[in-house]
């Protein structure tokens, strides 16, 4: 069972098999980043508390064997977003909700693991984004939503095709050509180990943990 909490006051429990589209982001964890996240400050800005699987960063290794594939991909534009309608809980199907889901044209730059062609266009997704009720901004604690610029993605495969990837697994390429981890995960392993690291180095290390 994944349990989320809204700021505003209300608490929602969902139950891993309503989450269809968002089982990837929103695992069982074993933990939740304890920081204040981006955006909870902001009034505009709806923060839901979530507890990602983060024992899936305990090091390089066990991150690649959490994701289908693992390509580099320089995010263009973003798309029209969507909604899926959540179920509450057995006990009380009443604390539904309806919630955004962003989505971003991506260009796949090079394939690490897994095989996603170079060249291709993809569609990332993440569970966030413009309140279908009114407008204001949703986002999961801990992961910021996506700009335009160049991230490595350890990325899983949803049913319509797009691919998502956990916060911790999005790492930004910056100018100098290093990965930068998002601040709310640099202490987790598998983000120690590749932050600030080189995009050539990096790809080697992940191909070495995904025995390539």
């Amino acid at each position: 069972m994944v349990m989320v909490n809204s700021r505003r006051g209300a608490i929602a429990r969902f139950v891993a098999a309503g989450l269809t589209a968002l089982a990837v982001l929103l695992m069982v964890a074993c933990g939740s980043s304890g920081k204040e996240p981006s955006g909870a400050s902001d009034p505009d800005v709806e923060v839901i508390g979530t507890r990602w699987a983060t024992a899936e960063a305990a090091n390089v290794r066990a991150l690649v064997a959490s994701s289908e594939a693992v390509f580099v991909a320089r995010v263009t534009q973003e798309l029209p977003q969507r909604t899926e309608t959540l179920p509450g809980p057995a006990d009380r199907p009443v604390e539904s909700r309806t919630f955004p889901i962003s989505r971003y044209e991506a260009v796949v730059e090079s394939s690490v693991s897994g095989g996603v062609a170079p060249g291709a266009t993809v569609v990332i997704e993440q569970a966030g984004g413009e309140d279908p009720g009114d407008g204001h901004l949703v986002m999961l604690e801990g992961d910021p939503l996506i700009t335009p610029g160049t991230y490595v993605f350890f990325a899983t495969q949803k049913e319509n095709g797009s691919w998502t990837s956990a916060p911790y697994g999005r790492l930004e390429v910056t100018g100098d050509g290093s990965l930068e981890a998002a601040e709310e995960w640099q202490s987790l392993p598998a983000s120690e180990a590749l932050d600030g690291t080189g995009l050539t180095e990096a790809t080697g290390e992940i191909r070495s943990a995904a025995g390539e």
